[in-house]
């Protein structure tokens, strides 16, 4: 157990200053705040407590620290499989630790089309600034890996520009919530309950007055939780927090907008060892198409590898031997399509479907033509992408002639650990669900601090986004508070 938290024994009611529904980066962020000024603050996580920050890829992980074990499906024309954390941490548990700041030229749009004041790049600079020095982000010292060899050959050879990403960990491992914020305010006194699942917030005219929830005891047994608190702050993520809200009465402009990174992959063969199991990542991106479509190297381990490989068996099953020499990258795009959360009654998890825009696809295509052609570059002489059926590149100019590329909706496998958006902040009421603090319009005491918020694709690793974002809003809060 993390020093001060604690497991129910039996149905108990709480009451509280604040309630936090949500530990990620978000709910983190609030509840040190929160604490740090003396409020007393409970904190609720639906799902368990990691034992180790550095736990991210393995089974036991998967289905520990992963919602669903890390397969989860927006549905569509073409279905796009998405992964969430569900643990004390949220996705910094989980995630690969890179760090990254939106580009101002997105925030300052954003600013313009949603009305949210207060906000663009120069504004929220300063919140980036700090949360970088929570987590102790900052670029790699490690020397370089052959699968960023890879990155670097294939770039300096077709003169892209490539960057290395900021990172959040140390000599003791990956700088997550739980190692970072949520240690800290433990310490101060937060009450943090996991595994307690939050089913319904109640409201009272506009304001939110309690919240149902269901814990685990130590024996297991499902045990009724009731909170009272004077606000609450709602961290589940950009799915699971329209979800609640809308389980509980709240509807205007919730789960409507929900934006995602579509990502493609293509696994790679290469002549020279490359042992990707061994290296935790590249951390280094192609940014030559960047804020549109970024190059990265994917997370490699023999499980991955093998679903590569039975992704077509057909076509892959020669590569089995050969693990040593082979590798996964990605194309991601920042996508144009929407997609939408719906609340079913009688089904525990809500119903998300999301569709791609003819412009989403056509960045796909470019975006996995520009993946493939750095990979022949890098020295690859097999490349797979994630496509049904596709017996693979052998050569750079077999990719111009695919046809398999135009029928790209019917084929691909896209999927993506990046969503956002589903309730944007701003004082644009028709289409915002939140002020441009987070504050639920047409509410008085209920907040929204994930990535939710985010009105669009920000091309990068949101985490960063939301910590600025998060930070940002608390300290308003705490000036109205006047605490």
């Amino acid at each position: 157990m993390i020093a001060g938290s604690f497991r129910i024994s039996g149905p108990i009611t709480f009451e509280c200053d604040v309630l936090i529904i949500g530990s990620g980066p978000g709910g983190a962020v609030t509840a040190c705040e929160l604490v740090t000024h003396g409020l007393d603050v409970l904190l609720l996580e639906e799902g368990p407590i990691s034992n180790s920050s550095r736990v991210i890829t393995s089974a036991q992980g998967l289905q520990k620290l992963w919602r669903n074990n890390g397969l989860t499906v927006a549905l569509g024309r073409t279905p796009v499989s998405y992964a969430e954390g569900r643990c004390v941490g949220g996705g910094s548990e989980i995630n690969s630790a890179i760090i990254q700041r939106t580009p101002s030229i997105l925030l300052d749009q954003w600013t313009k089309d949603y009305d949210i004041k207060k906000f663009g790049g120069p504004e929220l600079a300063p919140h980036y600034d700090k949360a970088y020095k929570l987590i102790n982000a900052r670029f790699p010292l490690m020397p370089s890996n052959p699968l960023s060899e890879v990155m670097i050959q294939g770039a300096a050879a077709l003169d892209w520009q490539i960057s290395p990403l900021e990172r959040s960990d140390d000599a003791d491992g990956k700088r997550s919530m739980s190692a970072t914020l949520l240690k800290k305010a433990l310490s101060q006194g937060l009450r943090l309950v996991s595994e307690c699942r939050v089913d319904q917030i109640i409201f009272k005219g506009k304001k939110a007055y309690s919240a149902k929830a269901v814990a685990l005891d130590a024996q297991g047994r499902r045990q009724p939780v009731v909170i009272f608190f004077k606000d609450v702050f709602i961290a589940a993520g950009a799915v699971h927090t329209p979800s609640l809200l809308l389980r509980s009465g709240v509807k205007k402009n919730i789960g409507r907008t929900l934006r995602l990174h579509p990502t493609l992959k293509a696994l790679a063969y290469f002549p020279q060892l490359i042992e990707a199991q061994k290296h935790i990542l590249a951390p280094y991106a192609v940014t030559e198409f960047m804020p549109d479509i970024r190059l990265g190297c994917s997370v490699f381990r023999p499980g991955f590898f093998g679903m590569a490989l039975a992704e077509d068996w057909q076509y892959r099953s020669h590569l089995q031997a050969e693990m040593d020499h082979c590798a996964i990258y990605y194309a991601m795009i920042r996508a144009q399509g929407i997609g939408r959360i719906y609340s079913i009654p009688g089904l525990r998890d809500p119903l998300v479907t999301f569709r791609l825009t003819d412009q989403d696809w056509a960045l796909l295509r470019r975006g996995l033509a520009a993946l493939s052609k750095l990979l022949f570059a890098a020295g690859a002489t097999e490349i797979f992408p994630s496509i049904r059926g596709h017996s693979g590149w052998h050569k750079d100019d077999m990719m111009a002639a695919d046809p398999s590329l135009e029928n790209l909706p019917k084929k691909a496998n896209p999927f993506t650990i990046h969503i956002f958006s589903s309730c944007p902040m701003g004082e644009n009421q028709e289409r915002c669900a939140t002020n441009s603090f987070g504050k639920i319009h047409g509410l008085e005491n209920a907040y929204i601090a994930d990535a939710s918020l985010i009105p669009e694709a920000p091309g990068v690793n949101p985490q960063a986004t939301i910590m600025a974002i998060a930070d940002r809003n608390i300290q308003h809060f705490l000036k109205l508070r006047n605490w």
